[in-house]
């Protein structure tokens, strides 16, 4: 979560219209970006008493036009790009994935559901449902467990065993996002294999199969068996890597991306790879197939 741009605390009783008019900020209203002592905003009409703190966040740039992969009975899945958040956050909501996909698809925000989220930092593939029977059949396939996730990271480091199921409870770290691993957490169940191993530095290939849906699951679950993805600071991950060759990488995102996605008995719908995964592994001289084996539409075992 970024930084509000403007803070502001009331001095005196004033209308939160007439308080944004004062700061040129009418238009943060509308793109909800303004917070009520950490509650959104969404009339201007608010009375605002003294001691009141308001935060405006800064409007996210413009994204990538969004890509729609597949649609289908009221499903369509769609690749988010990195930097903006699945549903809308405090840098506004006309940047947020399921406003982006109201606007590709013409239809109101409100039909727009994720089914499934990722982080600002983390790309592929995303599942939204336009309509309640739609949301109604996914979530009675996910009971079943006849809906099937796949993502690929790269770590640093490598788990052992190389394949497996991650079963630690997760829970809430503090007040922010952060999470971490706790007996009296939440249920979580990661399925996972390294299928590619890199000598210097050492970085592994890990195809992830998350099997609940915990808030920062995979890389919670991956820093704790000793394999931090690259570029995840939060979680111990370097933002850096040095090469052989005294060549120094920076990494830029979190090296986290959702592959496909398996709904019922219909065929994946898969989000390719982004260039850099495979820039990365290649300047790190590692196996070539690993990365399309991680990234394959077929079971994690």
């Amino acid at each position: 979560m970024s930084a509000a741009e403007t803070h502001w605390v009331v001095a005196v009783e004033e209308s939160l219209g007439a308080l944004l008019e004062r700061l040129g900020e009418q238009s943060a209203l509308q793109s909800g970006r303004v917070f009520i002592d950490g509650q959104r905003a969404s009339a201007e009409t608010l009375m605002l008493s003294p001691g009141a703190r308001v935060e405006i966040y800064r409007a996210r740039e413009t994204p990538p036009k969004l890509r729609v992969l597949a649609e289908r009975d009221g499903l369509v899945f769609v690749e988010k790009p990195l930097g903006i958040a699945t549903e809308p956050e405090r840098r506004g909501s006309d940047t947020a994935l399921t406003s982006l996909a109201a606007r590709e698809l013409g239809v109101p925000i409100e039909r727009v559901h994720a089914l499934t989220r990722l982080d600002v930092g983390v790309s592929g593939v995303v599942l939204l449902g336009l309509d309640t029977a739609a949301r109604r059949d996914v979530m009675a396939l996910r009971a079943d467990g006849d809906f099937e996730r796949r993502y690929v990271a790269v770590a640093h480091g490598a788990p052992t065993p190389t394949q497996g199921t991650w079963n630690e409870p997760i829970r809430r770290i503090g007040a922010g996002a952060r999470r971490g691993i706790a007996t009296h957490g939440e249920p979580a169940e990661t399925r996972f294999r390294v299928t590619g191993v890199s000598a210097l530095p050492r970085l592994s290939i890990l195809a992830l199969q998350p099997l609940t849906g915990r808030t920062h699951q995979l890389r919670v679950h991956s820093a704790a068996h000793g394999a931090p993805l690259l570029g995840d600071t939060t979680y111990g991950g370097p933002r850096r890597l040095t090469l052989p060759t005294g060549r120094v990488l920076g990494l830029e995102r979190i090296f986290l991306h959702a592959a496909w996605i398996r709904v019922g008995a219909a065929a994946p719908v898969e989000c390719p790879l982004p260039p850099e995964f495979e820039e990365l592994w290649r300047a790190c001289a590692g196996e070539p197939s690993a990365l399309a084996e991680a990234a394959s539409a077929a079971s994690a075992h």
